[in-house]
This record gives C-alpha cells, sequence and structure tokens, in this order.
C-alpha cells in the first residue's frame, strides 16, 4: 500500500516518530541515496510516501490523521526521486548510461515505452511507475535504490545497449548483480521479472538442447 502525506524535512521526521511510537519500534535512516525510513514493514520516502507491503491499519491512519497528517490523495503515481547534490558528474553519468544500456529490458519488465529522467537543481526524479500495487512500489523503489549505489560505485559503464535472446535470464543476472539475493527479495525478483520472456534458470531452453541430443 502506497500513502502520499506530501511532508519532507522536519514534517517528515514527525510523520516517522508517530508510526515509530504507533508500533514500537525504532525507525533505521538509510541515509544516501535513498535518504528513506524504515519503521520495521513501513518505509517512508524522501518525498513523504508511506509504503507497507500490505494494506496500512485503519487505526495507524487514524493515529496520523489525529497527530496531523492528512493524506494529499488515496493513491498517487509512483515517482521516486533523489537529491541531486549528493550525485557526482561521474555517478550521474553511470546512472545515464546504465539505464542507457539496460533500456530495453527494464522497458519491458515494467511495462512501459520510456524512461525519463527528469534532473532540476534540487532532485533526479524517475517518473516511470504510474499507479502501483504496495508490492510493485516496494520493488520498484529496491530496483532504483539499487542502481543507483552502483552507478556511485561503478568508475566506467558501457551504453552500447544489447539485443536479448533471454530477457527473463538476462535481467535475473542483472538484478542479482545489483544485490537482489535471497528470501527477502523472492517478491521484488518475481514482480520485475513477470513481465519478460524466457527463462530464469537457463539462458538456453533445456528442451530444446534434449531434444536436438534426441534427434542425434
Amino acid at each position: 500500500m502506497l500513502l502520499q502525506y506530501n511532508v519532507q524535512g522536519n514534517g517528515r521526521k514527525a510523520l516517522v516518530r508517530e508510526i515509530e511510537a504507533f508500533t514500537g519500534l525504532t525507525a533505521e535512516y538509510e541515509g544516501t541515496p535513498t535518504f528513506a525510513y524504515q519503521i520495521g514493514p513501513y518505509r517512508v520516502t524522501r518525498n513523504g510516501e508511506l509504503i507497507c507491503g500490505y494494506s496500512v491499519p485503519e487505526d495507524l491512519i487514524t493515529a496520523l490523521k489525529n497527530a496531523g497528517f492528512e493524506q494529499t490523495t488515496a493513491e498517487s503515481d509512483l515517482v521516486i526521486s533523489y537529491p541531486v547534490n549528493k550525485f557526482t558528474e561521474l555517478a550521474l553519468l553511470n546512472l545515464q548510461r546504465l539505464v542507457r544500456a539496460k533500456a530495453t529490458l527494464i522497458k519491458h519488465a515494467l511495462g512501459v515505452n520510456d524512461l525519463p529522467i527528469e534532473i532540476t537543481d534540487e532532485t533526479i526524479s524517475f517518473p516511470w511507475f504510474g499507479k502501483v500495487t504496495p508490492e510493485e512500489a516496494k520493488a520498484y523503489a529496491h530496483f532504483l535504490d539499487k542502481l543507483v549505489k552502483l552507478s556511485m560505485k561503478l568508475q566506467r559503464v558501457t551504453s552500447r545497449p544489447r539485443e536479448y535472446s533471454n530477457e527473463r535470464y538476462s535481467f535475473r543476472g542483472f538484478l542479482l548483480k545489483l544485490g537482489f539475493i535471497g528470501k527477502e527479495y523472492k517478491t521484488d525478483r518475481r514482480i520485475l521479472l513477470k513481465n519478460l520472456s524466457g527463462n530464469a534458470s537457463f539462458l538456453h531452453d533445456p528442451k530444446k538442447n534434449n531434444d536436438k541430443d534426441t534427434e542425434a
């Protein structure tokens, strides 16, 4: 579930404190590049979005409302943003090249035609997603977080696009490179791979190879 509270700065910190008080959990601040807070199953983004992998309890919504936090909309297009001043020129160039190099796979994975990156004096935004489910919002946020972190680590990125005979296998390999490893990312991987063609486990169809062996 994604709820938009449109709070930043001290207002966002106050929102996090209210969620801490309600849940009895301590928030973990992720720092650069996401600047998000994670409070148990709840994630508060830099833009004041409250994301949860399931429906947010009505009593939490009521508690936040009583504390003065009103939702701006019941549901919102997901636009993920980062502070531009956290990117070096190289990191920004790497990010643009990564997106360009993997554009075919990313477009097909998200079911979109374009991957615009909007850069202002303050933010870098990715308006790629439209209206999404709570699970999708979480998976897409994780994907961009890891893509941004990789762009900050690399010294050089080749932007030449490729053609893929097995999209699902190729993108799964890229997701593993980004760090989508283990049970905690199982749902994210499923969401990010579901629109792609091919076999995630084998580059070449093992059935076809067996058929060839039989014919020989």
